[in-house]
């Protein structure tokens, strides 16, 4: 039996307890800090990157560029370009990589939004926390991506032809898998328009009005923000304003060839720049962001695996803040290793 005592995570917030796990498997959580317990400190479920471009890798820090038409517009932007021209030796090494480092950041779940049609889809998962959302030229195309991928991703209802989005929505709601759109990143777009195509969530909506938003929210449509890309491009999403309206946020670190995949960078990005730009969002509400999917919310509790949580081994100060500020620096237990091994994040 192992023994994980400290500030567990459940339902949104932070208590103090124990976790007993045996055989791999969580069998109880009490409350109260056992003084004898194993390993001590902040108890999280792995956080999900919610949306992010694996294959875009092959360009890594290529450029200075951060006009984001120029360079990642479809479908002559400089990810684009780089995509087109890429051997499948590079893009499968991208997603090699993309595997490595999920598992040095303590990743649970990752939602990709794969370029290149059926080219790219074929390449596969780099493992099976990888969730790939293909994204079909057409609807014929799109009839074939259905059986080998997890949904399809849209790059916005402004890159493609209505009546395209409109079918590619119908088969991928037929078939019970997801449907992402980019919305509002550049621009403001017809968000009725989008919401039409009944997608499972939202990446950005930056340029969205409060309006928008109370739309959004009252579909009870998740929106995905990216801190870190769009204050690349000189933008930046109304996040508290998204927080007030009750839309349920995720992160993701979108561009794999500008950003890190590490999810806990982003939510520190967050917590430390919401201030300068005028928006007071609480570290909590960001924690919540990282422990979820699109339709629940992750839990340290009883049945749960031990694949599925990870220690930050540190109690000094508050646990939402331990994580924010000390992800990188304090020792990270991965209860997935029989020998309980500690790396740093």
């Amino acid at each position: 039996m192992l023994v994980v005592s400290g500030y567990v995570y459940k339902d949104g917030k932070f208590f103090e307890g124990t976790v007993y796990i045996d055989e791999g498997i969580i069998k109880d959580v009490t409350r109260g800090i056992n003084r004898d317990a194993s390993i001590k400190g902040v108890i999280i479920p792995k956080p999900h990157n919610a949306h992010v471009h694996l294959l875009d890798y092959i360009a890594k820090d290529a450029t200075e560029e951060r006009d984001l038409i120029r360079l990642v517009a479809p479908p002559n932007g400089v990810k684009h370009r780089a995509l087109r021209e890429a051997s499948d030796n590079m893009l499968k090494n991208a997603l090699s990589i993309a595997r490595a480092l999920a598992e040095k950041y303590h990743l649970g779940l990752v939602t990709e939004f794969r370029e290149l049609g059926k080219r790219g889809a074929s390449l596969g998962r780099p493992s099976e926390i990888f969730r790939v959302l293909s994204r079909p030229k057409n609807p014929d195309e799109a009839k074939i991506l259905i059986k080998i991928s997890d949904g399809f991703n849209i790059s916005s209802i402004s890159d493609v032809s209505y009546e395209i989005a409109e079918e590619i929505s119908r088969i991928a709601r037929s078939h019970r898998k997801m449907l992402g759109i980019h919305v509002s990143e550049r621009i403001r777009e017809d968000i009725d328009a989008v919401l039409d195509l009944n997608p499972t969530f939202l990446v950005h909506a930056v340029e969205a009005t409060r309006d928008d938003l109370v739309k959004i929210s009252s579909e009870g449509i998740p929106v995905v923000i990216c801190p870190r890309s769009n204050a690349y491009f000189g933008l930046f999403p109304k996040v508290d304003e998204m927080i007030r309206v009750g839309i349920r946020v995720l992160l993701g670190t979108d561009n794999h060839m500008i950003n890190s995949m590490n999810v806990f960078e982003e939510a520190e990005f967050l917590y430390k720049i919401s201030r300068v730009i005028g928006q007071k969002i609480r570290a909590l509400d960001i924690i919540r962001m990282l422990f979820r999917d699109f339709t629940h919310d992750f839990n340290v509790e009883e049945g749960v695996t031990a694949d599925k949580i990870i220690v930050i081994g540190d109690l000094r100060g508050r646990p939402e803040l331990i994580v924010l500020n000390r992800h990188s620096s304090a020792p990270i237990y991965d209860l997935s290793s029989p020998r309980v091994a500690m790396r740093s994040a």
